[in-house]
């Protein structure tokens, strides 16, 4: 029987996110804990005494134990918020990132498709950095190519289409790429329904 996790994998998403794509270096496990933490960040180190209490545990939709998960999940939204800023504010590099328009490409719990100005060896390792807008997260992880393929295009940097792969990929990084999947796709849903609403 297939599972959940399954399923998923197969949940793909065109959508238009800040993304880049180079060659995976050495030292590139460094700056992939670095863009995939949350927390470590003075500015940020505040916002736990901001926790509410841990309710008991008297059923699962019981009223506080409901606000307290929502509570917690809000406010490290809100840290991943101000850790990311600090960055942009301090890291040249990642300034230039969220300077460049998005890039139109499918997104999977398990990997992504993008057009590139150039094709890509497939069985190459490269670094693929994207930005999860609802979480406010700045995912870079490794990844491998699986297909390189030309196309005809007017735009230049849209020459060829990349297929690749998510390699290593935690797995939080991995629930949190399915939920913004879901997500996205369920906003979708109520655009398309409220138009044919408004049309009716």
């Amino acid at each position: 029987m297939e599972t959940q996790h399954d399923r998923r994998n197969y949940n793909r998403l065109k959508v238009s996110l800040l993304f880049n794509c180079r060659p995976l270096e050495e030292d590139d496990a460094a700056e992939h804990r670095l863009l995939s933490a949350i927390g470590d960040n003075p500015f940020a180190s505040w916002f736990l005494d901001l926790r509410p209490t841990p309710p008991p545990a008297n059923g699962e939709n019981d009223e506080a134990v409901v606000y307290y998960r929502k509570m917690t999940e809000y406010l490290e939204i809100v840290e991943r918020k101000i850790t990311l800023l600090s960055q942009i504010i301090f890291q040249p590099a990642m300034n230039d990132f969220f300077r460049q328009p998005p890039v139109s490409l499918t997104l999977s719990a398990t990997g992504v498709s993008f057009p590139a100005a150039r094709a890509l060896e497939v069985g190459s390792r490269v670094l693929l950095t994207f930005f999860l807008p609802h979480a406010a997260r700045l995912l870079a992880v490794p990844g491998l190519i699986l297909r390189s393929t030309a196309r005809e295009s007017r735009d230049p940097r849209q020459a060829c289409l990349i297929a690749a792969q998510f390699v290593d990929l935690d797995q939080e990084i991995e629930d949190e790429i399915a939920r913004f999947i879901i997500l996205s796709e369920r906003k979708q849903l109520r655009q398309v329904r409220q138009h044919h609403e408004e049309k009716a």
